[in-house]
């Protein structure tokens, strides 16, 4: 790689300390859904019981994962809180694999960049508060599929979202899975629910601004902050990205671009887990 693609990392780069990075999948891996195609599905699961039209306040609530709002509508229409739960899944899944199957929605290019990861032999994963399927789906039609060791999704119930991020939950699940010890990790994501799934998951984690997060205030501070995916291989272990990230995420060759990372001074040392107020509310479909 040529010179300009040196990546600053204020001195210091994560030589040799993981063996293993998830990612988040919405804003990091993939692209975001279309937020009027999934106003739309929405619509459709309230319609399915007769509901009037949700309001843009519903369906800013239900794609944050607050369910509970809708148990005293759901019960004065006599539906079943979970039942409208599981049928707005099923809406919002169908929309979004729709979108990849069509086209028009697929993985981010630099995304490739993980083949290198794997080739160094890292174990990979996803954690995600988007459903599993709709991440499978996007990873069938990549190269990344068989390069993920685990995939943990959310689960659209009044009990699962409980568990969604910030819950460490499902970030710990996955490390379990690939027997790594938290301090041995570290999640790639693009939100505060992620760095705050992390840091109290005993987690570092890295903050991919990408475009759509360029005016973002993040109200906590992450261990890392990159720009690009591409920038991970020189975070890891203070080399180039392998010449040979010859497929990419989408199978088709593409320039590497110089990607930059800076180190935020949470980086000096493992964050307090407790110290972290509650955040706002998850979602479905864009973390």
């Amino acid at each position: 790689m040529g010179g300009n693609n040196t990546i600053r990392c204020g001195g210091s780069v994560a030589t040799n300390q993981y063996r293993a990075v998830l990612f988040d999948s919405d804003g990091v891996l993939v692209e975001r859904p279309d937020r009027q195609r999934l106003a739309a599905a929405v619509a459709r699961a309230f319609a399915a019981f007769d509901l009037p039209d949700p309001s843009a306040a519903d369906v800013r609530a239900l794609l944050a994962g607050n369910v509970d709002v809708f148990e005293p509508r759901c019960r004065r229409n006599g539906v079943d809180l979970r039942t409208f739960c599981r049928r707005t899944v099923r809406e919002v899944v169908r929309t979004q694999c729709g979108a990849f199957d069509r086209g028009v929605r697929s993985l981010y290019d630099d995304a490739g960049a993980l083949h290198t990861l794997a080739r160094r032999g890292l174990a990979l994963g996803v954690v995600t508060n988007n459903h599993r399927r709709v991440v499978s789906v996007a990873l069938r039609q990549s190269t990344l599929a068989d390069r993920f060791e685990v995939v943990r999704g959310a689960d659209f119930s009044p009990d699962g979202v409980r568990e969604r991020k910030p819950s460490p939950h499902n970030l710990t699940a996955a490390l379990a899975t690939l027997d790594v010890d938290p301090s041995e990790a570290l999640y790639v994501g693009d939100s505060d629910v992620d760095v705050l799934a992390a840091e109290r998951a005993g987690v570092d984690s890295a903050f991919v601004r990408r475009s759509h997060r360029a005016d973002y205030d993040l109200p906590v501070e992450p261990t890392y902050e990159v720009e690009s995916l591409e920038a991970l291989p020189t975070l890891l272990d203070g080399t180039e990205p392998d010449a040979a990230s010859a497929a990419p995420a989408l199978g088709r060759r593409f320039e590497v671009a110089a990607g930059r990372v800076r180190v935020h001074p949470s980086g000096a040392g493992r964050p307090d887990q407790g110290r972290v107020a509650a955040p706002p509310g998850t979602s479905l479909g864009t973390d």
